[in-house]
């Protein structure tokens, strides 16, 4: 995936929320709000990878979810995954249909998860509005010897009937929300073995 390209439209990164572990960002780009954000915690690095194929723990961390599927696995390296959103009434309930793909970092400390959307590839639940437009960015960087720096950008349109004002609430709050509940986390033994 192709992804955070210079554009002229975009702007500079504005903080939404700061604690003592997490950093949340963002920033109006042609397409709509980017959000980035980053936690250093206490880790090992393919703690990351760990938690993410851990879907049924998906609901506890990541901030709305009602459930994450593994659709296919086309390689080691690669997933699609199929995730659904509960949304505040009255806004209904939202899906979004990915592609991941990691990738090494040459010098062996960290590595990035590459995040497309191929919704359009899939038949759409009429119970849920399919999110659009979806493209995002994991990384995963070692800073000391028991240390990682966790950081995601992306972006995506909720589609459907949403002012653009509520849907970049709702995408800020659950941004930071999501990143809190990964610091906790992550730290877990089950992510932390091998």
């Amino acid at each position: 995936m192709l992804l955070f390209t210079a554009s002229a439209y975009s702007q500079e990164w504005k903080l939404y929320s700061k604690s003592t572990s997490v950093a949340v960002y963002s920033r109006l780009t042609e397409v709509g709000l980017e959000v980035k954000a980053i936690a250093t915690v206490r880790s090992k690095p393919d703690a990351l990878l760990k938690l993410l194929e851990d879907t049924d723990a998906a609901s506890q961390w990541i901030a709305n979810c009602k459930a994450v599927v593994v659709k296919a696995r086309p390689s080691i390296k690669e997933r699609l995954v199929h995730s659904y959103y509960n949304a505040p009434w009255p806004v209904r309930d939202r899906d979004m249909v990915t592609y991941s793909y990691v990738v090494s970092d040459g010098d062996g400390k960290g590595y990035r998860i590459e995040v497309t959307d191929v919704g359009q590839d899939f038949p759409q639940d009429p119970a849920y509005v399919r999110m659009e437009q979806v493209s995002g960015m994991w990384r995963i960087k070692t800073i000391s010897d028991q240390r990682v720096q966790i950081s995601y950008q992306g972006r995506g349109s909720a589609a459907g009937a949403i002012p653009k004002w509520l849907s970049n609430k709702l995408l800020l709050e659950s941004t930071a929300e999501t990143f809190e509940n990964l610091t906790k986390m992550i730290v877990k033994m089950k992510y932390q073995k091998g």
